[in-house]
């Protein structure tokens, strides 16, 4: 499967799953990220391949690269908080 973007189809994966938490996030808060680390954590989400999404540092880490993602392909707002 090609590039899109320059990005390879595991982060788009990636930023789809960032974009939909975060939408479902700005609904009923503020939404900064470290609020939506927090949420997914009491949500016992996973991450977009399924993984387990816990409170450690490499989960911040992936929701934190997740958002870059999601604002570089237009998916949410570049000038929202949360980056």
């Amino acid at each position: 499967m090609g590039d899109l973007n320059g990005h390879r189809p595991a982060q788009l994966g990636q930023a789809v799953w960032f974009a939909q938490y975060w939408t479902r996030c700005r609904e009923t808060d503020r939404g900064s990220l470290r609020f939506l680390h927090y949420h997914l954590i009491r949500e016992r989400a996973s991450t977009h391949d399924g993984a387990r999404y816990e409170n450690t540092s490499t989960c911040y880490r992936y929701l934190h690269e997740a958002g870059n993602l999601a604002r570089a392909l237009g998916l949410v707002d570049r000038n929202e908080e949360g980056r």
